[in-house]
Order: structure tokens, then sequence, then C-alpha cells
């Protein structure tokens, strides 16, 4: 095991003397003049540091408010570092594992270093005149001690002055930065949660906006996530990553449909439906998206996987609720269908959550985290209809159920590497059945499979990173028949459906390997250098099977006994796939000078999908107004490109396994044609520009950030019918019509430190949100939309362009989140609080096409304003610590708005409303 002292060499200098005296000689040529102007510059601004009061160490002695929680020790040390101005110097494998206490008060930098390395195996054994030596204070295990290597904590002025950036890693959360969030493991506990999955816990981002029905009543017992649109994007090209590997779905993520359909596969954007309790993290990108990212035009939304601690832990969890803990509102004209539980409403239901967090420490350079849940909901539904129309006493139960193991091996191979093996598995079954057919059951199902390789290696004078990974997404829908029939009886003019349809599956298989280079800051005069530079390369294989045969016709039950088969139609066993490869090249360069900082970056695409090259331009300006770092103004540009559709390459090749052979009146097809047309390939790839200007200020004990964001879509994806001279439909063709406009203003605003009052501690965190959206597609249908052929439309009477028309779905102005939560630490008890407030907004209703010139009628609805209260209360007994019980009360008041109104072509009632007071129940036990 390698050991870490503070040594000095024969001139008196210190390691971190020298590295800084080889940073030196790696720099730039600089002319000789501007060195010399540059030291004059340097021993300046030392002379002018009022000195501190100093201990025969060197280190300040004054005392300071300190509050670091428990967790990690290498977290809470660098956290410290970085408070009291030292550096902490050494490899990320030493301290991997070790857990302190914490601290909260005022203490001396040594003390508060002595309180955080309580019972950690690790003594200040020594100082010097620039730091601590840290030692351990015992034998180890086997009685080596050796095996535990020692920690520097050393000062380091001479690159503060010289102002050269310090990258500190902290488990406290994270100063307030427009354009990006850090939700750590404590911000995810404390959030109240139903589903507990990422769109719910993204739902209050205050760039983030959900359909119109999120948060229905109608569907509380489904387990589908929400899709979430970042600053007016398309919600199916947000960016979603698993420990930076990628994590979209990119098949055809816009279809919801889950009915029984022909070809008709029901898929999410997200490919894992991560559950949020086995996370370590989760990091939100929305605007100045750094230029590693690539292939979206939305957000960036990266889960971090729970790595080793060193602490051998098993954390065993049971969370539940159902429809008779919560309150449901539904209207007329929804009620026939909610009773009778058809396809997409969910009446009856109850929601189980199992989990299971192991964490375990193999040796003192092996760790292994393992995490697994089951969350399940049985809905219970009205039996089918028997052959003669009656509805059959009793009821049937299906299953939604979602799945997840998350797995992290880690190896600190030495001072300066180490790797991981991260393996990924989550899985979706849904069970439908449709109460109007007869003996007719089908499973929607997604599954979700990964493995990946991590190598973080330190070099001389860099950082390399090399990630390697394989993924597979699976959507699939089963029928327990190969056969659909709809039977007519002409004798009752009725009709009812059975059968099914087979199995149909889409498959992606995707390989992906990345790397980057981070150089050691380079000096060029008085501008200090931070290059990085990245590749970014995949293999992408997409499949569409049908396993067997199938077919669907009409069957008419004639008065005398005959029967007569019409619109036979046969779909054939068959696969179709469809393979490509993009690669990405990226650089960027963080320049800082003084109070400036400016980070250009330049990412460059080629796919061989549409066969596009696409430049991305990023840059982003940081400047400290007064060099208190408590006044930062940011201002960002870039370009953004989104991900391939592959469902438009698909389509065409699974239409020609469809066969038609009987038409409506039972005579033969003559010709049943060669498949549906399908047109895309001389599409752009859609993209986004962005502008964003904010205030970063810190006061009176607060820090906010103020912030607005320019958005302009571009070439966005809608699609045209085909029809040929008698308008018989021949298929689409996909264009780059579409083009949105997005204008955000946010502002958040956080307690630096917890208040006291009432005997607890109080973090405040207050989020507002304004947002423009205008656009002249539906977010909603994505690259299904039909779009506007001449670009204008009617608006409440009135012509004016489509893309000025609002948009119904993902549409709410304004919105107003604040986020408190107490702590009573004496008696283990802690009361988080959401309060969420949306303003009145828009609702659109297409009404008809206008006879003079046939162009679209559209009609305004407003629904009003409405607020929320989500509430959580966890107890952690002080006499058993190891229990944890947890109290969720969603809607405390039980607020049940109209989420979507009713059509104007409508008269029955058909609002769907919001779902009121919901109470969910969890424990959890530590061993």
């Amino acid at each position: 095991m390698v050991r870490f002292f503070v040594s000095r060499d024969s001139r008196g200098r210190t390691p971190l003397h020298r590295e800084t005296e080889d940073m030196h000689r790696r720099r730039l040529s600089v002319p000789a003049p501007f060195r010399r102007v540059l030291i004059g510059m340097t021993l300046g601004a030392a002379l002018c540091v009022p000195a501190a009061p100093a201990r025969a160490d060197g280190l300040p002695a004054e005392t300071r408010y300190y509050q670091i929680p428990a967790g990690s020790l290498e977290a809470a040390v660098n956290w410290l570092g970085r408070e009291a101005g030292v550096m902490i110097s050494f490899g990320s494998h030493i301290a991997a594992g070790r857990q302190t206490a914490g601290l909260d008060g005022r203490y001396s930098l040594l003390d508060a270093l002595k309180q955080l390395l309580v019972g950690s195996g690790i003594e200040v054994a020594g100082d010097a005149r620039d730091g601590f030596v840290l030692r351990p204070d015992g034998r180890s295990a086997d009685g080596n001690p050796d095996s535990l290597p020692a920690v520097v904590v050393i000062a380091d002025r001479l690159r503060d002055e010289i102002r050269l950036p310090v990258v500190v890693i902290s488990d406290r959360r994270p100063p307030l930065a427009p354009g990006r969030a850090l939700l750590s493991a404590d911000d995810i506990r404390n959030t109240p949660a139903a589903n507990g999955d990422l769109s719910e816990l993204l739902a209050t981002h205050p760039a983030v906006r959900q359909n119109s029905s999120a948060g229905g009543s109608l569907t509380r017992g489904s387990l589908a996530p929400e899709d979430l649109s970042f600053h007016g994007a398309s919600p199916y090209q947000n960016l979603f990553q698993i420990d930076g590997m990628d994590g979209s779905n990119n098949i055809n993520p816009a279809n919801k449909n889950s009915n029984l359909q022909v070809r008709n596969i029901p898929s999410n954007s997200q490919a894992y439906f991560l559950d949020t309790r086995l996370l370590g993290e989760v990091r939100v990108f929305d605007s100045n998206i750094p230029v590693e990212y690539g292939r979206f035009n939305g957000g960036v939304v990266d889960a971090r996987l729970k790595r080793a601690s060193g602490q051998d832990s098993v954390d065993v969890g049971y969370r539940m609720s159902g429809s008779n803990l919560s309150e449901q509102r539904v209207s007329d004209g929804n009620q026939s269908n909610y009773d009778l539980g058809m396809s997409g409403y969910t009446p009856d239901w109850r929601k189980r959550f199992y989990s299971l967090n192991v964490d375990r420490k193999l040796d003192d350079r092996f760790g292994v985290v393992l995490g697994l849940s089951r969350r399940e909901s049985d809905i219970r539904r009205a039996s089918s209809v028997s052959l003669d129309k009656s509805v059959v006493a009793g009821t049937s139960t299906e299953q939604d159920r979602v799945d997840n193991l998350l797995g992290k091996l880690s190896w600190w191979i030495d001072s300066d590497t180490v790797t991981d093996l991260t393996l990924k598995y989550s899985a979706r079954r849904e069970q439908r059945a449709n109460s109007l057919f007869v003996d007719s059951r089908w499973d929607n199902e997604h599954d979700a499979a990964g493995v990946a390789w991590n190598l973080d290696q330190r070099l001389n004078g860099a950082k390399f990173n090399f990630q390697l990974g394989w993924d597979r997404f699976d959507d699939s829908r089963t029928s327990n028949s190969d056969d659909l029939v709809t039977h007519y009886f002409a004798s009752t003019r009725t009709q009812f459906t059975t059968g099914g349809l087979g199995k149909e599956q889409k498959t992606r298989d995707s390989w992906a390997l990345k790397a980057r280079l981070d150089l050691d800051p380079l000096l060029t005069g008085p501008v200090a250098h931070t290059l990085s530079v990245g590749v970014d390369s995949q293999w992408v294989e997409v499949d569409y099977q049908r396993f067997n045969d199938t077919s669907s016709y009409r069957l008419t039950h004639q008065a005398n006994g005959s029967e007569k088969i019409t619109s036979l139609t046969r779909y054939h066993a068959g696969q179709v796939g469809v393979s490509y490869n993009s690669r990405a090249l990226w650089l960027a360069d963080e320049m800082r000078w003084g109070r400036v900082s400016l980070t250009p970056g330049l990412r460059f695409d080629r796919d061989s999908y549409l066969g596009n090259s696409n430049l991305s331009p990023r840059t982003r300006l940081d400047w400290d107004l007064f060099g208190s770092r408590q006044s930062v103004v940011t201002f960002g540009m870039a370009r953004y490109y989104g991900d391939n559709v592959l469902d438009l390459a698909l389509r065409e090749r699974v239409s020609k396994l469809t066969e038609s052979v009987l038409n409506s009146a039972g005579l033969p097809v003559a010709s049943p044609g060669s498949g549906e047309i399908s047109r895309y390939r001389d599409l752009d790839t859609p993209y986004n520009d962005e502008r964003s200007l904010a205030l970063t200020q810190q006061f009176a004990g607060l820090e906010g950030v103020l912030s607005y964001v320019h958005r302009e879509g571009r070439d966005q994806i809608n699609k045209r019918a085909l029809r040929d001279s008698k308008n018989v439909l021949l298929g689409y063709e996909y264009v780059n019509d579409g083009e949105s406009r997005t204008d955000s203003f946010g502002l958040s605003l956080a307690n630096q430190r917890p208040w006291q009052a009432l005997g607890a501690d109080w973090q405040m965190r207050l989020a507002l949100s304004y947002e423009r959206f205008r656009s002249n597609n539906s977010l909603v249908d994505g690259y299904d939309d039909t779009g506007v052929d001449n670009g204008q439309i009617y608006y409440n009477g009135r012509l004016i362009d489509a893309a000025d028309r609002p948009t119904a779905n993902f549409n709410q102005p304004s919105r107003v989140t604040l986020d408190l939560n107490a702590g009573w630490n004496g008696i283990g008890l802690r009361w988080n609080n959401r309060f969420n407030w949306l303003s009145k907004r828009d609702d659109v209703f297409y009404v008809g096409v206008n006879k003079a010139d046939q162009l679209d009628m559209y009609q305004e609805g407003t629904l009003p304003s409405y607020w929320t209260w989500d509430a959580r209360l966890v107890w952690q007994p002080t006499f058993w610590r190891q229990l944890e019980l947890t109290v969720d009360i969603l809607n405390v008041l039980n607020r049940q708005p109209v989420l979507v109104s009713t059509s104007p072509l409508i008269k029955r009632n058909n609002d769907q409303y919001g779902n009121g007071r919901e109470i969910w129940l969890q424990a959890n036990y530590r061993f």
C-alpha cells in the first residue's frame, strides 16, 4: 500500500511546491517581460493579502462555524479544505470507505479536522509548517499498520495566489448554480414522493414542465414515469445517463398508446425505469450544458450509482399505498370507463414497493454496492363481457410491476487508479385487458440491461477517464392469442372483439466507447488554461421482430346462422432492422484570468443514420464582479443537436410484413401492396440554439440565482401524408418544418446555513419560474405530429401563425416551489414540506376546419391557478437508530384542480382532475 507524507527535499520543498514548479516548467512559453509583470503582480497580490492569525504551523487559528453532515470522510475533509482555504492532497482510495459523524458548530481548523476523524481509524500524528500529517491510529484487522495509508492535508497558498481552479467534492448540498443541479442521496430521501421515479424527482425543477395530465386521478395506479420537457424542448430529446453512459430510449419514445393494436408497442424516453432509492445522486443540466454531452436538445439527467463506502451495511425497505388511501375525482364523462377499468384507467389499486441496498467492503481495495427493488401495483377491474354482452360478475386483477437491479464493483488499484464495473437491469411488465373484449389479454413489457466499465487514471500532468459499455433495450407486446376477431351480429347489430395479435418486439443494442483527457492547468501569461478533450462513439443496432404469423378480420354472424369473413389482413412472422454508428469529438478550454473565467467548447458529431455532420459551439463566461465570489455573472451561448428517432427507419420495413387478403366486402384484394412508404433520409438533425444570462449572489446568509434562458428550436420533425391521385394513403414523408421559441425566467433562493427555530434546524429553498413557450407542432405527438402545411391557423377566430398558437401540453407559464425542511436531531425527527403554486394557463382545443380556406381552427380555454402541499415525516428513534419510519402525505389539503378541460366539441363533461390527498407508509431497517 502506498503511503503519503509531507516530505521535503534538500531545498526544503514539499511535494506540492515541487508540483507547482513542475507546472510552471510545463507552461507555454511566455516572453520574459510578461513573465516579470506576472511575477510582480503575483507578489504584489500576496503582500496585499491581510495576514490571518496563525499558529506555529502556519495555518489559521481562528474558529469558524462549520456544518458538515455525516457520511463520506473523503467528501467531508474535502469540504473542510474548501471552507478553510486549504487543499486536500491524497489519492481517492485513501479515505474510501471511511465514514464520519460530521460536525456542527464553531471550531478551529485543527479541532474541526480531529472531530471529523473521530472513529475513522485516522489521527493527526504530527504537523508541519504547511499542514497536517494524518496517519492510522492503530493496526488494521490483519495486524499490518501499512494497510491503511496516511493522509496529508496541506495549505497551498501559491496555487491560490495564481487563482488556479480547485475541484472539490462534497456530500453537502452544493451551492446554487445556474443551469445545473446536484440532487444528493439526502435530497432524494427528503423529497415527498409516490412512485419514486426520476420524473417525479424532477417534476418541480424550475426548467422542467410535464404533460398536462401528469398527476391526474384517472391513472394513479400506473407505474409509468411521466415525460419531461426542459425549456420547451421535445420531451423525447432529453439525454438520460447512468454513471455517464447513455440510457435514453430513442426507438419510438413518443408512443404512449397501450391499447391492443397492430404494430403498436408502447415506449418511453427513459430506457431504465430507475428507482431513485437506489441512487447515490442525480446531476441535472438544463442550460450552459458542457460540451461533453451530446445527442439531445432538451436537458441532461445523469443518475449516479452509489460507490462502496467501506462500511458494511444492509438496508431493507418497504413502502405502500392504495386507492383506499387516496382521493380521486372523476368527471361524469369518464365515470363509466373508469368504473369498468377500461384500458388506460386504474380505478382500484394497491401499491407495494420493496427495496434492498447492500454495501459491502471486500477488502481494503475492493468494495461492492448492490441495489434491488420491486415496485408493483395490483389493479382491480371489472371482468370482461360475455358473448351475449352481459357483464360477468366479479373482478379481475392486473399487475403493473417494475424491477430494478443496480450493482457497482469498485477497485482502488493504487493512489492514481480506480476502476468500476457497473451492472444495470430494469424491467417493467404491465398486464392489460379491455373489458369490452372477450378473453383478450396482453402484456406490455419493457426491459433494459447493461454493463459498463469505467477507469479513472491519474497521469503525469493530466487525468484520464475511459468508459466502455453495452446496453440492450426492448419494448414488446405479448397477447394470449394469435388472431384478433371482431364479431358482428347482424340480427342485433352488436359487436365485440376476441383474441389478440401474438408477440411483437423492438430491440436496441448499443456499444459505447467514451474517453476524455483533462490536462493540468497551464499558464500563458496571466491566463490559466484547463484543457479537456474527449471522444464519444456509439454503434447501434435496432430490430423489429414478429414472432408468429397472426391475422385480424371481421366475422359477421348472419341471422340464418351462416358466417362471413371480411377485412382479413395477415401479419407474417419476420425480423427487420437497421444499424448505424455515431462519432463525436469535443474540445473545451477553461481559461481563468483574474475574476473572469471563459470556457469555449466545440463538439463535432457525425452519424450514418441520417448522414449528417453537426458542429455544436458552446461558450460560457463567468465574471466574479468583486473578487469575493459572492456576485458572479454568467453568460452562455450553445447549440444542442438532438438524437435520432429509429422508428422512422423501421416503419417501412415492418409494413412489408403485412398482407391484405380480403377487403371490406369479403373479396380478394387484387394488389396487396408493397408496404407503407416512410421517407426520412433527407432530414436534417433537429437542434436548439440557446442564449442565457444569470446572476449568482450571496447576501445575508442567503444564496440566490436569477436567470434567463432563451431557446429557439429549429428543424423539428413533423410528418406529412403521401397520397395517390385517388387520395389513397400511401405512407408518410418526414420533414423539418417544426420550430419553437421559449423564454424562461427563474429565481432560486436558499439559506447557506440552517436556521435555528423551535429547537430544529431549518433548510429553505425557493424556486420561481416563468416560461413563455410557442411552437407550431405538438410536443405530445413529437415526430408523429402532422404539422401545419402553410404555417397559419385560426385561433379564437383570428388568423395567426401556427408558431404563435399557445400549446396546451407541457405548458405551465408560472410556478413557485418552496421546500421547507426541519430536523429535530435530538429526537430523530425530520419534517419535510414542499409547497407548489401553479398559475392559470391556456388550454387549446381543435374545433374543425375553416370551409373558406381549409385552415385548421382552434379555440382557447383557461384553467385556473392552484397550489398544493406535500409533506414527509421521518422518525429515526434515538433508542433504535437502525429503524426509520416514514409517512408521506401528498396534497395535504386535498385540492383537486382541473388539469385537462373538456373540448367544446364534446357535450358531456370530460374534465380530468388532479389526484387528491394520498398517503404513503414506509419503513426502513439498516443492519
